[in-house]
């Protein structure tokens, strides 16, 4: 290993770093050599080198003109959350050494949309990134389902720095009380009016009525969890008020431009019983179903004449009144001589 990094240029990164530790004594390289073994191991495997070995982009393009790029991370199998791992954490690294040369900016705004953060696993520095990227024109969007996830992966100190840097969080609805508990305390408190009534027995007209204001949260955790309609949300947004808010559904978006509710399973196509039999297995067409087809044809088409000499016939007669009413309309009568010569 010491002669595979001999040979490296001398103002290799990997070289340099390299020689922090080739003087170490022969216990210390061992656990060295066992800890780089064990970073690696993933690469081992014949589909990760073949992966990783080529691109057909930089990362920092990303940066410099428009790109869509869709990372799947399979949620029952958790072999490749490392590689997963490492890819968004050197995008980052890519993306803010690109804005550094760049006047501190990226040519293009670019938008990070972690669905299911928690299962990418824990990434390095990444409070401290979330709190720098945004100079850079970088947003990030964390999607998450509880916050026991995030203190999980990251500790409940990096997740309070987390949370602090989001400018924006969006409560759609949980099944966790510690969740609950967090949002309800961000809520706020309210005050409410109670009335106390009370009366003195054997005296007449003793009834007493006292109004007591008592304080509140604005919704408890029990209201958050078991009493919050589906449609409902809560947005915090730095400065302001809480907001109660509606859902929006990506459904109803495009509704305008395509003329109707658009369908988000548009692309499963759609089969009945009879498509699922194979062309060689579909039963043939006998001669009684083709006669009663035809007969039904022939009664839908009799309908139809029966409907089309109907609208025929009432449009005959409107015609026909209207022409009489015009004639009365223009009629004028005959004018009568005053003086008749004899």
């Amino acid at each position: 290993m010491k002669n595979l990094f001999a040979n490296l240029e001398e103002e290799s990164s990997a070289r340099i770093a390299f020689g922090v530790v080739k003087n170490a004594t022969d216990k210390t390289w061992g656990g060295i050599v066992s800890n780089a073994a064990k970073a690696m191991k993933l690469w081992k495997l014949k589909s990760v080198r073949t992966f990783s070995k080529y691109s057909s982009f930089k990362l920092a393009d990303i940066g410099k003109r428009k790109i869509a790029l869709y990372v799947v991370i399979p949620l029952a199998d958790r072999t490749y959350r490392a590689l997963i791992n490492t890819f968004f954490a050197q995008l980052f690294q890519e993306l803010c050494a690109y804005a550094d040369t760049n006047h501190n900016t990226l040519d293009i705004p670019v938008r990070f949309l972690l669905d299911e953060f928690a299962n990418i696993g824990k990434m390095p520095d990444f409070a401290e990134r979330l709190s720098t990227v945004r100079s850079y024109g970088m947003e990030v969007s964390i999607i998450a389902q509880s916050i026991g996830q995030l203190m999980d992966r990251y500790g409940e100190k990096q997740t309070g720095e987390i949370m602090s840097n989001c400018d924006t969080t969006l409560f759609l609805g949980t099944n966790d009380l510690d969740t609950a508990k967090y949002f309800s305390e961000r809520l706020g408190v309210t005050t409410k009016r109670l009335r106390n009534d009370s009366q003195t027995p054997g005296e007449l007209d003793s009834n007493q009525q006292a109004y007591t204001y008592v304080q509140r949260p604005l919704k408890t955790p029990d209201e958050l969890l078991n009493q919050m309609k589906n449609n409902d949300c809560y947005v915090f947004q730095r400065g302001r008020l809480p907001i109660h808010a509606q859902k929006s559904w990506v459904a109803n978006w495009f509704a305008d431009q395509v003329g109707e509710k658009a369908n988000m399973g548009w692309h499963l196509k759609e089969k009945s019983a009879e498509s699922s039999i194979p062309k060689e297995e579909k039963p043939k067409e006998t001669v009684e179903s083709s006669l009663y087809q035809k007969m039904k044809n022939r009664k839908k088409i009799k309908t139809n004449r029966k409907h089309l000499y109907q609208v025929k016939e009432k449009y005959r007669k409107q015609r026909k009144h209207q022409k009489v009413r015009n004639r009365r309309r223009n009629k004028t009568p005959k004018k009568l001589c005053p003086y008749r010569l004899r």
